[in-house]
């Protein structure tokens, strides 16, 4: 990844990560359950937003990155899939525990974005 896209990339998380507002309204494609968001003109993160979460005490929705690509638009049937699955495993949790057991990986806010980059 060229440093260009590397900062589009990185503007693009911090936008998602300190949005007051659900994600979704930055969403530049949609496949089903898969987000695509754009990072200028060449790259995009995949992703799911999981909203409303009503047994989370800590936030009301979550964006699961499935990966970052330069247009790579025919994976995006690869990625639906996922984002379907993902969005059927944590429809069917409800309790904050049960949620984090599920978790695979952790979960950043802005501040943690904002330290990695």
């Amino acid at each position: 990844m060229s440093r260009t896209q590397s900062d589009h990339v990185q503007t693009q998380l911090l936008e998602i990560t300190e949005a007051g507002y659900t994600p979704t309204k930055l969403v530049y494609k949609q496949y089903g359950d898969l987000k695509v968001f754009r990072c200028g003109d060449e790259m995009r993160l995949f992703g799911v937003v999981l909203e409303d979460l009503t047994y989370l005490s800590e936030f009301d929705h979550l964006v699961i990155l499935l990966s970052v690509s330069e247009h790579e638009y025919e994976r995006a049937g690869v990625e639906k899939r996922r984002a379907r699955q993902l969005q059927t495993r944590y429809a069917a949790i409800d309790s904050e525990a049960d949620f984090y057991e599920e978790l695979d990986g952790e979960v950043f806010g802005s501040r943690e974005v904002r330290e990695f980059l």
